[in-house]
């Protein structure tokens, strides 16, 4: 065991405990697994990630090697923390601390490489609205109308309008955690979201405009959780699937087989579009519970038949930022930005390449490479 006396040096002055606590947490292990691996007590890697203590260079290069960082990530600045605050992991009650506390600290990564490459070229100016004291219905109409849809028409590339409207979107490679979609928060003036973009796309669409209405209604929480979440749910269905729209489209007798025609034309899901019947009266509910035993029975519930038709809904513009200044040299990034190569890796994987976004239609982007929006260098 080390002393206190070996421990406490000056030579490692700039040593960030912030970033021993990123990257032990990044690794999943807790305090005590890593004092183990490291030779040291937990007591005082605690002390370190709260820097109250720094550590000798031997001690920092045992924990650099047993989180796989590289040593000069230590002596980075402290990364800018997403507020773990009432809404951050919301509807993500059954996931362990130990998934939360990965999902913040990948996310925290994936924006410190979005915002450090954005300083390079002119940032995309923020349009998204933000207000206070707003029906869910209003809301919903007026996201359409900020984004550049129709009132009551069907919204595709929605990832792709929220991008240009200056929100920050990021992919995490989260397809191993069970039950995480999204989180988001504005950060930074910026609102951001943070997506699971592994699920099929009608999911992602349904969970992305979910915390839309979130950044738009509860940027500051003055009611109840349960209160926000009604809330974000009737505002995403009306946006994605307007009442008056609706009411044309939904024709009794419902059935699963009409509705995945509708699947098609709106790009929501069957369970949704179930859901918005229920919610507008146009089925009772009797028929809502039928319909929803019925689509369980037919292991629907994770995963729909036609989602693969739908196309991607993926975040681009971190990649794309890659794609301009590193090419497919994603690991000399990772070398600059003083982060494991994997790590770097995976989540510029997490997000769309530009041969994913769509190549025509309303939605398309504006130039003929695929770009989602067109960078200018500083």
């Amino acid at each position: 065991m080390q002393t206190r006396t070996n421990l406490l040096i000056e030579s490692v002055p700039s040593m960030n405990g912030e970033r021993v606590l990123q990257a032990r947490e990044i690794r999943r292990l807790t305090q005590a697994e890593l004092a183990e691996k490291v030779g040291v007590s937990q007591p005082i890697i605690a002390r370190v990630e709260q820097g109250l203590l720094v550590v000798s260079d031997a001690v920092l290069e045992k924990i650099a090697l047993q989180t796989g960082f590289p040593l000069d990530f230590f002596s980075k600045d402290a990364p800018i923390q997403f507020p773990i605050g009432s809404l951050l992991y919301r509807k993500q009650s059954i996931l362990r601390s130990q998934d939360k506390a990965w999902l913040r600290q990948v996310a925290e990564v994936a924006y410190e490489i979005q915002a450090g490459l954005s300083q390079r070229v002119r940032r995309m100016p923020v349009s998204f609205p933000k207000l206070d004291d707003e029906d869910t219905v209003s809301v919903a109409r007026l996201l359409r109308s900020a984004l550049g849809f129709g009132p009551d028409t069907p919204i595709h590339n929605l990832i792709y309008r929220l991008e240009t409207s200056g929100v920050v979107c990021l992919a995490v490679p989260g397809s191993h955690i069970e039950g995480f979609d999204a989180f988001s928060m504005w950060v930074e003036r910026r609102p951001v979201l943070v997506l699971n973009a592994e699920r099929p796309p009608d999911r992602v669409k349904w969970t992305a405009a979910h915390e839309a209405i979130h950044l738009i209604m509860h940027h500051s929480l003055r009611g109840s959780m349960a209160v926000a979440e009604r809330e974000a749910s009737l505002g995403g269905s009306e946006f994605l699937m307007p009442a008056e729209a609706m009411l044309r489209e939904i024709i009794p007798p419902v059935t699963l087989s009409t509705l995945a025609e509708l699947k098609q034309r709106w790009g929501v899901s069957i369970q949704a579009l179930v859901r918005r019947a229920y919610e507008l009266r146009v089925i009772a509910e009797h028929q809502y519970k039928y319909l929803n035993i019925k689509i369980r029975e037919l292991g629907w519930k994770k995963e729909e038949p036609g989602s693969a038709t739908l196309g991607i809904e993926k975040p681009r513009v971190l990649r794309k930022l890659v794609e301009m200044f590193y090419g497919n040299d994603v690991r000399r990034l990772a070398d600059e930005m003083s982060l494991p190569r994997p790590l770097v890796e995976a989540i510029v994987r997490a997000h769309a390449t530009a041969g994913e976004l769509p190549k025509k239609g309303p939605d398309a982007p504006p130039t003929p490479n695929g770009t989602i929006v067109k960078f200018v260098r500083r």
